[in-house]
């Protein structure tokens, strides 16, 4: 095995290990937050958030990952990137502040001025992270990159518990945020020992410009893709509604964020290392795909499969409402993540324009479907954007049949099992529930038999059709510690 795979694997291993006491963290704040808070504050949270990630997507400019796939880095390009963010970072701050009052009048809820003002410090806090994080991503430092990654996510837990122990309501979720995303400012440039130098040759910035403005116009139609239910709820329906799908969304989303978050973390530096070798190239994204949708499909599902029993036993009747509309995430969830690996893959390839492209089709038809199922409601909505996803999952598997000469059979080889697995689950989960209804059992006993029976059903048949990917999961995970990175 040569170096380069020892810490593809060596970074899978710390990123699943650290991920996975986030996740079990995450969940257990969430459940804790949301018993206490309300709608509207996540709706207020929500809405505010539109705006800030709008201008850290802007800020950002897309230059980490145009550090990162630059094969000569010099000490000029990281100065010139540094100070120009540094630039741009207050600039977009000094608009979200002055555009703060008129955002909270057209909503009607004069806690966003503040809210934005305050939340919006992030926007200064990310850009000036772009270059130490680059350098860490550069040599592959993953074990560094998911030690961070964690104390970061560990501070907002228990800074947001504490919070909302003493009573903050929504400034809980929002000083939180900003706190670790600080640490992570910090933390980066220690750990990359970056100091910024003096700005020179300033002209050289224009190329990084140039390949950073593809991936960060594909990042703002991302943003705004994944935005659009937020926006539209907003303007038609209220903060309460918002608050309903945000936190619907919080928690169908979190295994693609968690987990997603570990290959991503991985995927760009390893393909940018990588991209004159097709061949490797190839191999690699059909592995990270394979695993990637072994984890995600049957976590999905799972919730989908017990979000009935899961939402008044943990959250309790006033979150009631946001069952369909989670169960429909989920759904649509599993089939984004059989292709969310594919846009990373053309920007680490140096093809950001196609990933581009993406974002586009989708932003040209996401909101056309929303804005018609909107007229029957948040779960008519939903249903919308369900419809719309594999529109553009269409022209990513074109793409990248084309990018990679990856035959049709080949991909879908990376997702057979795990969709047969899952659907073993389904029906395993479906056979037994009207015998649980039957008996009249407690939800705690309802959703530990179905989770118990759905694993074991999951699993078996995994086993039986491919036990070689079980076992390389395995031997990852023991690899964690042979040799530092």
């Amino acid at each position: 095995m040569d170096n380069f795979n020892k810490k593809i694997i060596k970074g899978f291993a710390w990123e699943s290990s650290t991920r996975l006491v986030v996740q079990i963290a995450s969940w257990s704040s969430t459940i804790w937050v949301a018993r206490i808070l309300t709608p509207d504050d996540y709706g207020l949270i929500g809405i505010s958030g539109i705006f800030t990630g709008l201008f850290i997507t802007l800020s950002g400019m897309g230059l980490s990952q145009a550090l990162i796939n630059k094969k000569e880095l010099y000490d000029y390009d990281k100065a010139n990137v540094f100070w120009t963010s540094f630039v741009t970072a207050f600039l977009f701050y000094f608009i979200l502040f002055i555009s703060s009052p008129y955002i909270a009048s057209y909503y009607a809820s004069e806690e966003l001025e503040n809210i934005i003002r305050i939340a919006g410090l992030i926007v200064i806090a990310s850009p000036l992270s772009v270059v130490p994080r680059a350098l860490v991503a550069r040599k592959l430092r993953f074990k560094a990159i998911a030690l961070i990654s964690m104390v970061s996510n560990v501070m907002v837990i228990a800074s947001t518990l504490y919070m909302v122990y003493l009573g903050w309501g929504y400034w809980a979720l929002v000083l939180s945020t900003v706190g670790a995303e600080m640490f992570l400012l910090v933390a980066y440039m220690v750990v990359a020992g970056y100091i910024p130098g003096r700005p020179k040759n300033i002209k050289t910035v224009l190329p990084l410009y140039a390949f950073g403005f593809s991936v960060m116009a594909a990042r703002l139609a991302s943003y705004l893709n994944m935005n659009w239910p937020t926006i539209i709820l907003g303007s038609t329906m209220g903060k309460t509604s918002v608050g309903h799908f945000e936190m619907a969304r919080i928690l169908a989303r979190m295994p693609m964020q968690k987990v997603g978050e570990i290959f991503s973390q991985i995927a760009f530096p390893a393909f940018s290392h990588i991209k004159e070798d097709r061949v490797k190239v190839k191999r690699l994204f059909l592995s990270m795909n394979r695993f990637l949708f072994m984890i995600i499909a049957p976590m999905f599902l799972g919730i989908a499969l017990t979000a009935a029993e899961f939402i008044p036993l943990i959250l309790g009747e006033k979150w009631l409402i946001i069952v369909f509309p989670m169960q429909i995430i989920c759904l649509v969830n599993i089939v984004i993540g059989g292709v969310i690996l594919i846009p990373t893959l053309l920007e680490g390839m140096g093809r950001p324009k196609a990933s581009l492209k993406y974002q586009l089709i989708m932003a040209a038809s996401s909101p056309v479907a929303m804005l018609v199922g909107v007229q029957w409601g948040l779960n008519g909505m939903l249903i919308g954007w369900a419809v719309s996803v594999p529109i553009g999952n269409l022209y990513l598997f074109v793409t990248l049949f084309d990018c990679l000469k990856i035959t049709i059979k080949e991909f879908f080889d990376t997702v057979s099992v795990t969709a047969i697995s899952c659907f073993m689950m389904t029906i395993t989960i479906m056979l037994v529930n009207p015998l649980l209804q039957e008996y009249h059992w407690g939800l705690l006993a309802v959703i530990t038999v179905k989770i118990l029976l759905g694993v074991s059903a999951y699993l078996s048949c995994y086993v039986l059709l491919d036990k070689e990917d079980i076992k390389k999961v395995y031997l990852m995970l023991r690899r964690r510690n042979e040799v530092e990175t």
